[in-house]
């Protein structure tokens, strides 16, 4: 089986070199990138299955980067995990919204991180796996709802993602692989951004043509950003 490929970015290079030393250690090729602008760059030639990135760097943050990953439909599935010194929780939520899959904050533990690494490399392939399959039912953990939802949009598939946690049921239309609407209980539309804030259930997709009644068509990026705003009202 091929090596894992992981780009770190980050502009403290001594910092950069301690991730890589370690990283290769636990067998994984990896790549460096000191910005932005110079990751996507290394990322055309390198093809990485996971960025572990800096958040303040200069040219391009880390935000502008997890960002251009996330809209460009050849590296929208790239695992992503932000590492930085910005602890809040808001500075969290930002950068899930703009596409992260996961965050470490500074000082950070290096056998932690490499158990963040492993579990989002095992965690997208997984996900891969079952989509190429066709299975898409099972379990979900933390953080791994977005991962279905993504499948779903590069696949550009139409079906009912229902989704279970404890005793609330919710169901997802999906339509081209977008969001076309979400019934939870008597919640309306924005029930969406209750399920995404579940850490675990169980899910199911039922592939089936949607009708033209559920008007909502977002996409991950989209659901993201606007989960972000609801966020950010709510703190109001």
């Amino acid at each position: 089986m091929p090596k894992a490929k992981i780009l770190v970015v980050d502009d403290e290079v001594k910092l950069v070199e301690i991730i890589r030393l370690n990283l290769e250690k636990a067998g994984y090729e990896v790549f460096e990138a000191y910005n932005g602008e110079e990751a996507l760059m290394v990322m055309k030639e390198a093809r990485p299955d996971l960025i572990i990135a800096d958040i303040m760097m200069p040219k391009m943050n880390g935000y502008q980067l997890c960002r251009r990953v996330r809209q460009n439909p050849e590296f929208y599935s790239i695992g992503f995990i932000f590492l930085t010194a910005k602890a809040h929780t808001e500075d969290e939520v930002k950068g899930l919204w703009v596409g992260a899959d996961d965050y470490v904050t500074k000082p950070f533990d290096i056998d932690r991180l490499l158990a963040r690494v492993e579990a989002r490399l095992k965690r997208t392939q997984e996900t891969k796996e079952r989509a190429q399959k066709g299975e898409l039912s099972g379990k979900i953990t933390s953080g791994q709802f977005i991962d279905i939802l993504q499948v779903l949009e590069l696949g550009k598939r139409n079906g009912v993602l229902t989704v279970k946690s404890g005793t609330e049921t919710g169901y997802i239309y999906i339509r081209e692989g977008k969001v076309a609407g979400v019934h939870l209980e008597v919640k309306d539309e924005k029930a969406i951004y209750e399920i995404l804030e579940w850490k675990e259930g169980e899910f199911h997709f039922e592939p089936r043509e949607i009708s033209a009644e559920k008007r909502l068509s977002l996409s991950v990026q989209q659901l993201l950003l606007e989960w972000a705003k609801h966020y950010d009202e709510c703190k109001k």
